[in-house]
């Protein structure tokens, strides 16, 4: 994960986040506590997420994801 935080950015550390998933079980929407960005994604199938993350403010962020689980441990 890349994180920035105003001081330079950072691929490491901790960001807690409030979540909820859509009552169709596919959908979520991930907010950022005490900050203003937010993740909404989708579950694709039982190994790919779809993610897209926006952040306003000093530093804007907009981003767009699609993670693959590689190997069932």
């Amino acid at each position: 994960m890349q994180e920035h935080s105003g001081g330079g950015p950072a691929t490491s550390g901790e960001v807690d986040f409030q979540g909820v998933i859509d009552w169709d079980n596919q959908h979520f929407v991930m907010v950022d506590v005490g900050d203003t960005g937010s993740v909404s994604g989708s579950l694709a199938n039982d190994d790919v997420m779809q993610l897209i993350g926006h952040e306003a403010g000093e530093y804007p962020l907009v981003a767009a994801a699609i993670c693959v689980r590689l190997a069932r441990p």
